[in-house]
């Protein structure tokens, strides 16, 4: 008997074992120390900063009564950068689409996990009523998904090199950060999560960075990182909040500026068991989105929180409250595209593609699949006919949608794909 307990927990053991080291290899933020970097390559960041933080002090000190009394949801324009080398990198439209939504449902309270909360914290817990969008077109006014895609042939990036927000060094260039929500998903290396940048710092990379399988809640995931947080999290450091334990050292006399936090010393990992204390609190508010613990034992903002966002909007990035990254891209009256055409359709191998314009102008044609992920692209220059043979033996059967972009009219055309 006692043997047979035996070989049943070795598996638990093993199983505890691997968990464990997976944590361990594993560095939730790197938002501080890409921080102090900036600080050292920019000497005039730190008075930036500060000078943001007395701002930040004194909104919420004019403002205090209407902050948690307003009921106007405020529109963020997100684009989404994924940066990749290999397939699974490539994230699909469905999983991007998925962190659209646990944004939504973090930042709003909507997350089904709220009632997680303990007692003690839910007269503190915030709608911070901020509606996350994927743009609806670009900087310079044409139609978009919110998505770009760049290959690249890094194998993975870092917060030193800061090398992902660049397209000479492998990665893509940021969208105005002015009208923008600009989020890079890449492989990072050194096991971390995700990086932001605060507000104060260089406007060509004002961003948030996520690793690729820590991303959304569908797709390949890491285990324990599957639910959004990590971009929940990194776009907390992009309005300005803290770590709810303040900087990066373990200390009960640092801070996160933000009154309704407890005092703790240090952040946590895995889920802990309520109560949790240090600093002479009753407990640590280990499940804020701002600490460390898995993605499944996050679940809350504090009014406080809120109101550090909210001064960073009506402060740093007030121009994202004006921005027109979401209204809907309209196609002008004066369409140039005169005719296109595809045969045959339903298709087994070679498509045909025939797009006539009424005029020279510039051409992109995209084929998306039903989830929205970009399989074959080509862009021509200043042309007025265009015949393309589109080899599509190697898909899957299925419905796919071509897409044909000119600098002033999209048109989208159905195919199907049969074996």
């Amino acid at each position: 008997m006692k043997k047979l307990f035996l070989f049943i927990l070795l598996p638990i053991f093993f199983y505890q074992f691997s968990f464990a080291q997976e944590h361990q290899r594993i560095k939730r933020c790197g938002t501080m120390e890409y921080l102090e970097l900036q600080k050292k390559s920019d000497t005039t960041l730190e008075a930036r900063r500060q000078k943001i933080e007395k701002e930040t002090q004194k909104w919420i000190k004019e403002n205090k009564d209407k902050i948690n009394s307003t009921k106007t949801i405020i529109i963020v324009p997100v684009v989404v950068h994924v940066v990749y080398q290999t397939t699974a990198q490539n994230i699909s439209y469905a999983q991007i689409k998925s962190q659209i939504e646990v944004l939504n449902e973090d930042f709003q309270r909507l997350n089904a996990d709220a009632f997680n909360t303990p007692s003690i914290f839910q007269s503190v817990a915030a709608n911070c009523e901020l509606e996350f969008r994927l743009a609806a077109r670009t900087p310079n006014g044409q139609w978009t998904n919110g998505i770009t895609r760049t290959f690249t042939t890094k194998p993975s990036f870092s917060y030193g090199a800061d090398d992902v927000k660049d397209s000479l060094t492998g990665g893509h260039d940021i969208w105005d950060r002015n009208s923008y929500l600009n989020i890079w998903v890449c492989n990072l290396d050194g096991g971390l999560l995700g990086y932001t940048q605060f507000p104060g710092s260089s406007a060509n990379t004002d961003g948030v960075v996520v690793l690729y399988n820590a991303f959304g809640r569908t797709g390949n995931l890491m285990p324990v990182y599957n639910k959004g947080r990590s971009c929940t999290h990194e776009v907390g450091h992009w309005f300005n909040l803290y770590h709810v334990w303040g900087g990066n050292i373990s200390s009960c006399t640092d801070t996160d500026e933000v009154d309704d936090t407890p005092n703790q010393d240090d952040e946590n990992y895995y889920c802990p068991t309520y109560p949790e204390p240090s600093c002479g609190n009753t407990s640590d508010m280990f499940m804020n989105y701002m600490d460390y613990t898995d993605d499944e034992c996050m679940n809350i903002f504090t009014k406080g929180q809120k109101a550090r966002m909210y001064a960073t909007l009506n402060g740093f990035r007030s121009s994202i409250k004006s921005s027109n990254g979401c209204i809907p891209y309209v196609i002008s009256k004066s369409d140039i595209v005169k005719d296109i055409s595809i045969f045959p359709n339903p298709v087994s191998e070679t498509m045909n593609l025939n797009i006539v314009l009424f005029d020279n102008d510039d051409i992109s044609i995209t084929i998306l699949d039903v989830f929205g992920k970009e399989i074959y692209y080509v862009s021509k220059k200043n042309l007025s006919n265009l015949n393309l043979e589109i080899n599509l033996s190697d898909y899957s059967a299925g419905i796919y949608f071509v897409r044909v972009l000119t600098k002033n009219q999209l048109v989208t055309k159905k195919i199907s794909v049969i074996k």
